[in-house]
């Protein structure tokens, strides 16, 4: 608890407690998790966003690079500069779509499946490492 309290970069003084409410303990958790689950998946070589993108194509199957990009709620032109990296990295391929040839339909490779793979086990372990209640990680908020 004592990193969430002391959350201004500045070194300003921590937040007195009695300032605490239940929603911004909430935000301020949520925001130390996506910091360690960032530094996961970094490991890895992928964004946030990417490791989501990996995921949803296991569950859906192939899709179009506008159905892909509704899923998760990005802007296409944000879109197009998270799957280049993964198909640069042979994680993805994208092809026309064989009724539209403008549009194109995204699948996962057997690389990106074992690639996604592993991130997803490293970020589980360090899950539980730092989230499971009774951690060290946890109780000092490391």
């Amino acid at each position: 608890m004592g990193r969430l309290l002391n959350w201004t970069k500045t070194g300003g003084p921590p937040l007195e407690v009695n300032w605490l409410s239940p929603s911004l303990l909430l935000a301020l958790l949520c925001q130390e998790a996506t910091r360690r689950l960032r530094t996961a998946y970094n490991a890895h070589s992928l964004k946030l966003r990417q490791f989501q993108l990996l995921g949803l194509l296991p569950d859906h199957g192939a899709m179009s690079q506008r159905e892909l990009g509704e899923t998760v709620g990005v802007d296409p032109c944000i879109l197009v500069t998270l799957l280049n990296p993964l198909g640069a990295d042979g994680f993805v391929s994208r092809e026309r779509g064989p009724v539209d040839r403008r549009r194109h339909v995204v699948m996962l490779t057997a690389a990106g499946k074992r690639h996604f793979g592993s991130a997803t086990r490293v970020v589980k372990v360090r899950a539980k490492t730092h989230f499971s209640p009774g951690s060290t990680a946890t109780n000092a908020n490391s």
